[in-house]
């Protein structure tokens, strides 16, 4: 960890926990005090560098020696992975890219901008979570406070279209992503936001040839997701729902029979026993209501509770 001291009171203090204005090195403190007498501070006066050596994400202290960086902030060899190999829909699991862009937003703006920071620092909290809607919430009343913050409110919409399609309203889901493309970087994965929000669409409309053509896409963009694997077996199950080929059934049973056991995980599980829903009872419905007819699962019939 790296520290220095403070221009005005002289005290030394952990570099995240410093700032810059008017080229001065400030503790917080004193930063606040600065800042309080000069209310027309630009982004310009007032930085805050974070500390190389410390992980922006879980706080691990390197030492002496720097970390690895990805959008110019400093993570750790654990946190690292987990960015440069967000896979789709990860959002539900782990966000440590958003967190990272907390980072950004709460320690590399001005002052006014960083008024926001109550709101942004239960931002992890919700995502871990899994609540959606909350982050959207979170996000919006941050916006408010920095009305400035272009990038506040792209996150805004990036993450309500995310609750839109937790809550399976996927058509106004596109068009909070629509505002977020070009705008947010390529791990952000805005174009595959839209393309899983379309398929739902479909799914809503009762076109599932569409639903299968699209989530075949995003299987063949992302051939280790989990999600999207089963979501080729959920539209070849509506397929044979809707047709009454068994042809679809078997093609869905096969690829559910392809994957292996160690794979699942409680999501997976979730969407697998709504598929095999389908299949058997030759119904379709979508997970909200899945979940209000099931609230404690679903069993095929001869299978064990």
């Amino acid at each position: 960890m790296q520290h220095c001291n403070c221009d005005s009171c002289h005290t030394t203090v952990p570099l995240n926990d410093s700032m810059i204005i008017l080229g001065e090195h400030l503790c917080l403190d004193c930063a606040r005090k600065v800042a309080d007498k000069n209310p027309d501070l630009t982004e310009e006066d007032v930085t805050r560098n974070p500390d190389p050596t410390v992980c922006v994400n879980c706080g691990h202290d390197g030492g002496f020696q720097r970390l690895e960086q990805l959008m110019e902030l400093p993570f750790c060899g654990t946190c690292l992975p987990l960015i440069g190999n967000r896979p789709f829909p990860g959002w539900i699991k782990i966000s440590a890219l958003v967190l990272a862009v907390l980072v950004v937003l709460s320690l590399v703006t001005n002052w006014r901008f960083i008024q926001a920071n109550s709101e942004l620092e239960q931002v992890d909290t919700a995502i871990a979570a899994g609540d959606a809607r909350e982050v959207a919430n979170l996000f919006a009343s941050a916006a408010g406070h920095a009305p400035e913050a272009y990038d506040l409110k792209i996150m805004t919409s990036y993450w309500t279209g995310i609750a839109l399609v937790s809550e399976d309203r996927p058509e106004e889901a596109i068009t909070e992503f629509n505002k977020c493309v070009n705008e947010l970087p390529p791990d952000f994965q805005v174009a595959e936001m839209i393309s899983s929000a379309r398929s739902g669409a479909a799914f809503d409309r009762h076109d599932y040839r569409e639903f299968l053509r699209l989530v075949e896409i995003q299987a063949d963009d992302n051939p280790r997701d989990l999600t999207a694997i089963l979501s080729v077996a959920s539209a070849l199950a509506c397929l044979y729902v809707d047709t009454g080929d068994e042809s679809y059934a078997h093609r869905a049973e096969a690829i559910i029979d392809a994957i292996p056991e160690r794979d699942m995980d409680p999501s997976g599980e979730e969407y697998l026993m709504r598929i095999r829903h389908r299949l058997e009872s030759r119904t379709i419905i979508g997970s909200q209501e899945f979940l209000a007819q099931y609230p404690n699962g679903w069993y095929a019939s001869g299978e064990a509770h």
